[in-house]
């Protein structure tokens, strides 16, 4: 029940601002919890994932990560990869990862995740997110053959069957881009104008990311 108070309290202090209070808060919930209930204790997997998840919103991924993989690494073990709660804690790791530029780390598991939810014929909107971030991040890793596949695949989704259209569109742009690296101009002409056709029709609901997107694609074809 202490340890239950004390993560509330570190909750409600990073709620109302006292994030560097919070953090510190957590992280020794956390380590009383290893001590009193062991690492592979479900309660302190989730508060390996809290704190982490605390370090990585204040950009200190440094400290974040360590914790993340804890926490994604225990609850796999414990619920086994299709778990929404372990799907979740992975889902933060792989954000982390890719805020943190450690884009080699990420991919691997991010590769896995894909053949999972293909072959298991998990969620696919869950599926649209992996895709999507494998593909971006195998194109900053510069393997843009690789890049162009996974996108393609994202891409076949269809914005219809996507939450957020933006995000379909800057996809079709990275595409380009990918297409464009390997030198197959014509194709990432026609996948840069699709993307500026959308983002045309979107500069009155998203005009940052939309003129962003435009000014990279006419970067581009020009």
């Amino acid at each position: 029940n202490t340890l239950v108070q004390l993560n509330n309290l570190a909750q409600l202090f990073f709620s109302v601002g006292e994030l560097q209070r919070a953090v510190e808060l957590n992280e020794d919930v956390y380590f009383r919890s290893v001590e009193l209930l062991g690492e592979e204790n479900e309660r302190t997997i989730v508060l390996a994932y809290n704190t982490g998840n605390m370090y990585a919103r204040i950009n200190n991924f440094e400290k974040a990560i360590p914790l993340l993989e804890v926490a994604a690494r225990g609850m796999r073990k414990r619920r086994g990869d299709a778990d929404p709660l372990s799907e979740s804690f992975l889902g933060v790791l792989l954000s982390a990862y890719n805020r943190a530029e450690r884009y080699e780390e990420a991919e691997p598991l991010l590769e896995q995740e894909v053949t999972r939810l293909e072959t298991q014929g998990g969620d696919r909107d869950l599926l649209f997110q992996r895709l999507n971030l494998l593909g971006r991040i195998q194109y900053r890793l510069r393997n843009y053959e690789a890049a162009e596949v996974t996108l393609q695949k994202a891409i076949s989704f269809g914005p219809e069957q996507v939450e957020d259209r933006a995000n379909w569109l800057f996809l079709k742009s990275y595409l380009g881009f990918a297409l464009g690296r390997q030198g197959k101009l014509e194709k990432a002409e026609t996948e840069l104008l699709a993307a500026v056709d959308g983002f045309e029709t979107m500069r009155e609901t998203e005009p940052e990311l939309a003129t962003q997107t435009l000014l990279d694609a006419y970067t581009w074809l020009d």
